[in-house]
Parts: C-alpha cells; sequence; structure tokens
C-alpha cells in the first residue's frame, strides 16, 4: 500500500515549497533572488516562465514577476507537473467549437480530456475556466467542475445575477446529468440502481471508495447499451466526488483509462458528460444540451445510438 500511496501523490501532488523570511539576508532582496538561493538546481532565466504560470505567491497573493520583498513575508511554489518551456504541448488549445449554449446569463461549453476546469495551484493559465475568460473577455463562475481527466459538459453563469440562481440549481439537484462511459467488460443487466455510501480512500485525500461506515449518501442510475454493453450510460442523482467512478467500479467494473481505480491504461479516461438538461433558472426555458458529434472522443463507437436512453 506504501508503494500506491507514493505513486498517487507522485501523480495527483505538485512538489510544494513553502518559505517564511522573517528578515532581510544576503541575495535575497526580490522574489526572483530568493527562489534562485532556495531552489539552486533551476535555472535562474526559467523563473519568469515559472512566475508566468502562476505557481508562485507572496503572501498568499499569487505573483507572476519579479518583486522586492518586505520582510516578515512568506513565499510558495508549486512546482508545474510539466516542463515550464514546454507546459502548452500538454494541454489542448483553446477551440471556439467548445461552446455549447451561450446566452446572457448561461453559458455551457466542452471540456477535453487532460485540461483543469479550473486553475490549479502549480499553473495558471491552462484550464477551461481561463481559457472561456480571455475569449469573451469577461468572468465565468463555474458552480461544479469535471475532473481533469473526465470530457463533456461544463456550464457556468456569466453576471452576478445569475451566479446564485445557477449555483441553486446544482445544490438542489435541479440539474440531470448523463454521462457516458466504457468499462472492460461486457455486464449482463439493463439496469441498475446503486445507492452505496462514498467516503474518503486512505491511499490519498482526493480518492473515494464505497464506505458503509462513515461514507455520505450516494445514487447513481446505470443503464447498459443493447447491443454493447461494455457502454454504459450513468446518471448521478447526487454529486459526491468521483462518484460515477467509484461506483462503476463496484457494479461493472472500472472504467476504461481510470488508473485511479484500477482501469485498463488508455489514452484519455472513457467517461464523458454527455448531456445536461435543466430549467433555465433566469428564462424558464427547458434546456437539453448534449455533446456535438464533431466533439465526442474517439472511444465513443458509432454504432452507440446515444439517444436511445435520453
Amino acid at each position: 500500500m506504501k508503494q500506491q500511496k507514493n505513486l498517487l501523490e507522485k501523480t495527483l501532488n505538485s512538489t510544494h515549497h513553502k518559505w517564511v523570511l522573517y528578515d532581510h539576508e544576503p541575495n535575497q532582496a526580490t522574489l526572483v533572488e530568493l527562489l534562485c538561493s532556495k531552489l539552486p538546481g533551476i535555472e535562474k532565466s526559467s523563473w519568469p516562465t515559472r512566475l508566468a504560470l502562476g505557481g508562485v505567491s507572496l503572501n498568499g497573493k499569487i505573483i507572476k514577476e519579479d518583486t522586492p520583498l518586505t520582510p516578515p513575508c512568506w513565499i510558495e511554489y508549486f512546482e508545474p507537473h510539466y516542463p515550464p518551456e514546454k507546459i502548452s504541448q500538454h494541454f489542448p488549445p483553446f477551440c471556439s467549437d467548445w461552446i455549447i449554449f451561450q446566452d446572457d446569463h448561461l453559458i455551457a461549453a466542452f471540456k477535453p480530456p487532460g485540461l483543469p476546469t479550473l486553475a490549479n495551484r502549480d499553473q495558471q493559465e491552462f484550464s477551461l475556466k481561463n481559457y472561456l475568460e480571455k475569449f469573451l473577455g469577461n468572468k465565468i463562475h463555474f458552480p461544479s467542475r469535471l475532473d481533469t481527466a473526465t470530457s463533456g459538459i461544463v456550464l457556468g453563469s456569466l453576471n452576478p445575477q445569475s451566479h446564485d440562481p445557477v449555483q441553486k440549481l446544482f445544490e438542489n439537484r435541479l440539474i440531470k446529468k448523463h454521462y457516458l462511459l466504457e468499462v472492460e467488460k461486457a455486464v449482463n443487466w439493463r439496469r441498475k440502481e446503486v445507492t452505496l455510501p462514498i467516503g474518503r480512500s486512505p491511499l490519498h485525500p482526493v480518492l473515494r471508495k464505497i464506505d458503509h461506515e462513515g461514507g455520505a449518501e450516494a445514487s447513481t442510475t446505470l443503464l447498459s447499451f443493447e447491443h454493447n454493453k461494455k457502454f454504459l450510460l450513468a446518471i448521478p442523482l447526487t454529486g459526491r466526488t468521483h462518484q460515477i467512478r467509484v461506483h462503476t467500479n463496484e457494479i461493472a467494473g472500472p472504467i476504461v483509462g481510470d488508473t485511479f481505480y484500477g482501469g485498463k491504461p488508455a489514452k484519455d479516461l472513457h467517461l464523458l458528460s454527455y448531456k445536461l438538461e435543466f430549467v433555465h433558472p433566469i428564462t424558464n426555458l427547458l434546456l437539453s444540451l448534449s455533446v456535438p458529434e464533431p466533439l465526442l472522443p474517439e472511444w465513443v463507437p458509432k454504432e452507440v445510438e446515444l439517444p436511445e436512453f435520453i
């Protein structure tokens, strides 16, 4: 278990450094000077790039340029998961076709696998939120997010008047969510109602497990496709962290590509937030938003007729 925990730490966590400066010290008058002094193995010339990514903070505020230090102060640095000079190669570039729906109040956008919904601590540049805000010139509030490995639709609000109503849609479970996924072995059932409590895993704070002792209530409907029972439609009735991944693993085995829970390695996690259905909190119109065919991942076979369950 220790070896597995170490592997998960390396995969899920950024290397974190923190220093407290109580007084002026030689060669540490500025932020970059301190970072060079504390981390001599990192090339000085790379710090402008590292700072621009947003992984350095001073007294809790992200700093993107070199700045004088005034003790007492504290500095934090999160090492990026990828080499800073090549980091853009590891994230998909923005495409305006990702915007599935937009009005004066809401936006629904497709998030590709491997792109965070929100900024990570080690970098602020590459996320769906940052991409969209730069493209629209407008702040966006996402009350719910998808895991970095999961692809599909994410819903956000575009102005202060709609932030709270959209937040309440999620809090009151007024959004019907449909996920498509693939497991390794075909199931022999048509429908399963999964009501198993979910709690934290001892392996890592991010991971979850079935927990009958102190876990939170969690419910998911799983439906199999008639002609290809390795593909399932999941409708979560609650919104626990990793709920679909944990429930599917318990009932049908791990999702393909879900290496956190023992799934067969694949290019991407075979889990797609395919459709959202809800009443618009401002206009009161019923919205049914699904991923357009050109954005469907490669692993979704054309013979799977998604509308048969919707």
